[in-house]
C-alpha cells in the first residue's frame, strides 16, 4: 500500500476528524492515496478528537504515513478542525469528513481554483450519495439560519451541477479554506460544539469579511451522511446550534430569502442572489461552445470568458448534447439538461434575456421563451445566414433532384430568416455583407456587426526557413453532402492537390477536426494527413507557411481565415472562404476559385520566401489593426439591450403616471 509523502511545504493540508468510529476511515485514506496525484504536494492530518484507546489504535495503523494528533478530550468538530489547522502551515486548508470517497482531480480542482480566484476564502465540493444522487451541490442559507442544499436527491452527473458559481456556503464535509481567510475570521466558532452550524457560521464570517464562498464542480466525492450521531441526537444539536446562529447572526440573517425550501421560486431567487447575478440570460444553440467545431461555436465559448465574474448568470440549452459542459462549467456556465420547455415552466427559473443562434432553434424555442417571459428581449445571433448557404449549393448541384431540394429548402430558409430578422429585438452578425441583407428583411431592425475576431491570439514567429512546406486546413466537421468542409476538402485534394504536388512534391496538407466523417477520411494520402483535433493550434500554425480555406459554399464569416491570419500566417482561400473580411493590406489573403490559380498561389507561398514574406507582413499587419481594436463583447451587448428594455419599462410607467396625474386633474377641476 502507497503511503501519504511527507512534502517539506505542502501546498494543501486534508485536515480529518475522527471520533466515536474509525470504521470508514481506512476506505477514505485509500481513496485519497488513490486519486490524488502522488506529485501533488499535499499532506494529511488526522486528528483522533476525544476517540477510544481502541480507535486512536486505529487510526495509527491506517495513517500510513499521514499525521495524527491525538486530543484526549472532543473539542467539538470545530475544535478539533482547529487543532488540525494549527499543526499546519499549508496556505489551504481542506477539511474532510471521515466517511468519504473521493474522486481523481478532488484536491487538485479545489486547489486550482482558489489559486485562479483570489477572493475566495472558501471552495466547497460536488457532494453525492452512495447511490448517484445528488447531496449537496452548495447550499442555501435562509432569514431564519435554516439552510437547504442545492439539488438534493437529483442526478449527481447531470450537467446543471458542472458550472462554477457563489453560494451561501458549502458543506465543511469537503471545504477548502484559505488559510489567510481561515486565521482572520478565527477559524470554526467552537460555541456550537460539538457539532452543526459550523461551517454556516464560517461561511457568514467569511462573506461578511468580504471573502467569497464558491462551488467547484470539479472536486467530487461521495459522502455517507451523518455516519458519527444518532438521529435523536443530531436533532437536538440542529435545533440548539440554529438558535445559536440566529442570535449572533441576526442583523445579517435579515438579508436572506425568507425560509421556504418548499418553495421552488424562493429557492431560485436565492440562488441567483449567492452568485451576484442581477440579470439572467439563457442561451440556446446547437452544441455548448467548441472552437474545433466550427460553425460559429468558437464565438460561444468567447461569450462564455466574456460574461465570467459578470452580474450576468447564464444557462445554456444546447440541442444536440451535453459533450463539453464541464468546460463551460469552469466560466459559471449552467448547463440545461432534459426538456427545455420543464425548464422553462419551473417557478425557480428566471429568464431577463434570450440568445438564440440558428434559425431552426428560433423556430422551436422563441415563442416558447416569448409566452412565459414577454418582457424578455430575444437576440438572434446570426453567425450566418444559412439560406445563403443553400442559394450557393443550389449552383454547385448539378443532379436535378437534389438540385430542386436544395431550392425548395433555400426558399424555406430565406422565408425563416427575415421573420426572425422582424421579430427579434436584437440581431448580432459577424458579416457586414449579411449585416446588410437583415436590414433588407427589416429596416427598423437593432442589427449589430460584431467582429470574429478571437481574444488571447499572438502571432507566430518561426521564419520561412524554420517552418515546412505545409499547408494547413482548420476544420469542424459535419457529416453529409451539405458539409461545406467536406466539400471544400473533396474540391482540394482532387482538383488542387494533384497540380500543386507536380510544382512541390514535398508539400504536406495538414486538416485538422475531431471525428472527420468518411466522406473526408477517404482524401487522406502521401500528401494530405488528417490529424484529428489539435490542442495547440498555435503550435500548429507555428510549423505551417500557409493556411488554407477552400470553401465553395458557405455564409457568415470564415473564422478559420480571421484565426490564420492573426496567428500571422497567409492564407489562401476561395470567394467564400474570404467573403466579408476586410482587409488593410489585401496580401494577406489570396484568393482564387479556379482549382489551377489556387495550386499556383499556394506554391508561390510554400517556395518563395519573398512571396511569403511579404504575405505575412499583411498578416502581421492586419492581426495587429484587429488587435488594437476594441473588441465588442458579448457584456456590451447585454448591457445595451437591457437597458433598452429597461428603460422603456421606465418610459411606460412614466407615460402611465402621468396619464392618471392628467385624470386625477381633470376629475379634481370637474368636482
Amino acid at each position: 500500500m502507497r503511503r501519504f509523502e511527507a512534502h517539506r511545504e505542502p501546498l494543501a493540508s486534508v485536515i480529518m476528524l475522527i471520533y466515536a468510529s474509525a470504521k470508514h476511515l481506512g476506505a477514505a485514506l485509500e481513496s485519497l492515496r488513490t486519486n490524488v496525484d502522488p506529485r501533488f504536494p499535499y499532506e494529511v492530518i488526522l486528528v483522533a478528537n476525544g476517540a477510544p484507546p481502541e480507535v486512536v489504535a486505529t487510526v495509527q495503523r491506517a495513517a500510513n504515513g499521514a499525521r495524527v494528533i491525538i486530543s484526549d478530550v472532543n473539542l467539538g468538530f470545530g475544535g478539533g478542525c482547529n487543532l488540525g489547522a494549527r499543526a499546519s502551515t499549508a496556505p489551504y486548508l481542506v477539511f474532510l469528513n471521515d466517511d468519504v470517497l473521493v474522486e481523481p482531480d478532488w484536491l487538485e480542482s479545489l486547489v486550482r481554483l482558489a489559486g485562479e480566484r483570489a477572493d475566495a476564502g472558501a471552495i466547497g465540493s460536488r457532494i453525492a450519495f452512495p447511490d448517484g444522487t445528488l447531496q449537496e451541490a452548495g447550499s442555501v442559507i435562509f432569514a431564519d439560519g435554516s439552510t437547504t442544499p442545492v439539488g438534493r436527491t437529483l442526478p449527481a452527473t447531470s450537467p446543471r451541477w458542472r458550472a462554477v458559481r457563489e453560494v451561501d456556503y458549502c458543506s465543511a464535509c469537503s471545504l477548502l479554506v484559505r488559510r489567510q481567510a481561515f486565521e482572520e475570521v478565527g477559524g470554526f466558532d467552537t460555541r456550537y460544539h460539538p457539532a452543526y452550524y459550523e461551517d454556516v457560521d464560517l461561511a457568514l464570517k467569511l462573506r461578511t469579511a468580504g471573502w467569497r464562498v464558491l462551488y467547484q464542480p470539479r472536486s467530487r466525492l461521495v459522502h455517507l451522511e451523518s455516519q458519527s450521531s444518532t438521529s435523536d441526537f443530531k436533532g437536538y444539536l440542529f435545533r440548539r446550534n440554529i438558535e445559536t446562529l440566529r442570535r449572533h447572526w441576526a442583523p445579517v440573517l435579515a438579508s436572506f430569502a425568507p425560509a421556504k425550501p418548499w418553495d421552488r421560486r424562493v429557492v431560485g431567487a436565492a440562488i441567483r442572489t449567492a452568485r451576484r447575478a442581477t440579470a439572467h440570460v439563457l442561451v440556446i444553440d446547437d452544441r455548448l461552445p467548441d472552437g474545433g467545431l466550427g460553425s460559429g461555436f468558437g464565438r460561444m465559448a468567447e461569450l462564455c470568458r466574456d460574461v465570467r465574474d459578470s452580474r450576468y448568470g447564464i444557462s445554456f440549452y444546447p440541442t444536440c448534447g451535453y459533450a463539453g459542459a464541464d468546460a463551460v462549467g469552469e466560466f459559471g456556465v449552467e448547463v440545461i439538461d432534459g426538456d427545455l420547455t420543464a425548464w422553462l415552466d419551473d417557478p425557480a427559473t428566471h429568464v431577463d434575456a434570450a440568445l438564440i443562434s440558428r434559425p431552426h432553434n428560433w423556430a422551436q424555442f422563441a415563442g416558447s421563451i416569448r409566452l412565459r417571459f414577454p418582457s424578455a428581449p430575444l437576440i438572434y445571433d446570426a453567425e450566418a445566414l444559412f439560406h445563403r448557404r443553400l442559394g450557393q449549393l443550389v449552383k454547385l448541384t448539378a443532379n436535378p433532384v437534389t438540385r430542386a431540394s436544395y431550392r425548395v429548402e433555400f426558399e424555406q430558409g430565406r422565408v425563416l430568416e427575415r421573420r426572425i430578422a422582424q421579430e427579434a429585438d436584437h440581431l448580432v452578425c459577424v458579416s457586414p455583407e449579411e449585416a446588410r441583407i437583415l436590414r433588407e428583411f427589416s429596416p427598423e431592425a437593432s442589427i449589430e456587426h460584431m467582429a470574429a475576431t478571437a481574444s488571447g491570439i499572438e502571432p507566430t514567429t518561426p521564419s520561412f526557413e524554420e517552418r515546412a512546406s505545409r499547408a494547413v486546413f482548420v476544420a469542424g466537421w459535419m457529416a453529409g453532402p451539405g458539409s461545406p468542409n467536406v466539400d471544400a476538402l473533396a474540391w482540394f485534394a482532387e482538383q488542387v492537390v494533384p497540380l500543386l504536388v507536380q510544382r512541390v512534391p514535398e508539400c504536406e496538407i495538414v486538416v485538422t477536426g475531431a471525428n472527420p466523417p468518411a466522406e473526408a477520411r477517404r482524401h487522406a494520402g502521401t500528401h494530405v494527413r488528417l490529424v484529428g483535433f489539435v490542442e495547440d493550434l498555435a503550435a500548429l500554425y507555428a510549423g505551417a507557411r500557409v493556411a488554407v480555406a477552400p470553401i465553395r459554399f458557405g455564409a457568415g464569416v470564415k473564422i478559420k481565415t480571421i484565426e490564420a491570419l492573426q496567428y500571422g500566417v497567409p492564407v489562401v482561400a476561395t470567394t467564400i472562404g474570404a467573403e466579408g473580411i476586410v482587409l488593410d493590406d489585401p496580401r494577406a489573403i489570396v484568393t482564387a476559385d479556379d482549382p489551377a490559380a489556387f495550386a499556383d498561389a499556394l506554391a508561390v507561398l510554400l517556395q518563395d520566401r519573398t512571396a511569403w514574406e511579404a504575405s505575412r507582413s499583411a498578416a502581421l499587419v492586419q492581426a495587429r489593426a484587429w488587435a488594437d481594436e476594441p473588441r465588442r463583447s458579448w457584456l456590451a451587448v447585454f448591457d445595451e439591450v437591457l437597458e433598452r428594455r429597461f428603460s422603456a419599462a421606465r418610459a411606460s410607467i412614466a407615460a402611465r403616471g402621468a396619464l392618471l396625474r392628467a385624470r386625477d386633474l381633470a376629475d379634481a377641476q370637474l368636482a
